[in-house]
């Protein structure tokens, strides 16, 4: 049974699901949506084109609505944002689950060529419609005012707004007691003001997904 539904003029989505969830996309006439290689679960009707390497364009011309299956990889949940609202954010690789026309995806972001940082990874997404994104475990949305800031681990990040200003990160060597795993992590000091995305489950933030852990947040540092 669905748990949610959004509709627009173009695209009906229902989400259901617990631990693993789920969205059934309906792609109206004259719908375009594109949707991640590794999110797919069924759909009734061919993809008209690849967008890029990892995602399918379906555009609907036909009275017919197409039936689009889509699922999250690990236990999490699945969040919907406005790009028109939420503004431009880089994300994590895999995250982005699908989104309407207007998106535009860039693989190449502000720090890909920064040696070492955690975020060199992080796509960075714009557009005017809605888009899927993809949280393992628990997530967060946290915005920051002028000048207020957010420590978080890089495996909880999952993105930030474009004016967010991000700090060169500072390894913590706190021990168990603290984070429950004996590993140095990398904390990542966001500035807003912005909005921060963030998820409880344990993830490289590299572009593929590593083991993954349901647990409970991680401390933050809020200033």
């Amino acid at each position: 049974m669905a748990s949610s539904s959004i509709q627009d003029d173009s695209i009906l989505y229902f989400k259901y699901g617990q631990d693993i969830q789920h969205l059934q996309i309906l792609v109206k006439q004259g719908g375009k949506l594109s949707v991640s290689d590794q999110s797919i679960v069924s759909f009734s009707h061919q993809p008209n084109s690849r967008a890029d390497a990892s995602f399918l364009t379906w555009n609907n011309a036909n009275s017919e609505p197409i039936s689009i299956g889509l699922s999250t990889n690990v236990p999490g949940n699945i969040s919907m944002l406005d790009l028109e609202t939420e503004g431009s954010i880089f994300i994590r690789p895999g995250a982005l689950m699908c989104a309407e026309e207007g998106f535009v995806y860039t693989k190449i972001a502000r720090f890909s060529n920064r040696l070492g940082h955690p975020c060199r990874f992080l796509t960075h997404l714009s557009g005017t419609r809605f888009c899927f994104v993809s949280f393992g475990g628990i997530a967060i949305k946290r915005h920051l005012e002028q000048g207020q800031s957010l420590t978080v681990s890089e495996e909880c990040l999952i993105g930030f707004n474009e004016s967010c200003e991000v700090i060169w990160p500072v390894t913590w060597a706190l021990r168990n007691q603290l984070f429950e795993y004996g590993q140095n992590k990398k904390m990542i000091k966001i500035v807003g003001p912005g909005t921060v995305y963030i998820q409880s489950s344990r993830q490289s933030m590299k572009p593929y997904f590593g083991n993954l852990e349901s647990g409970k947040l991680f401390p933050m540092m809020i200033a």
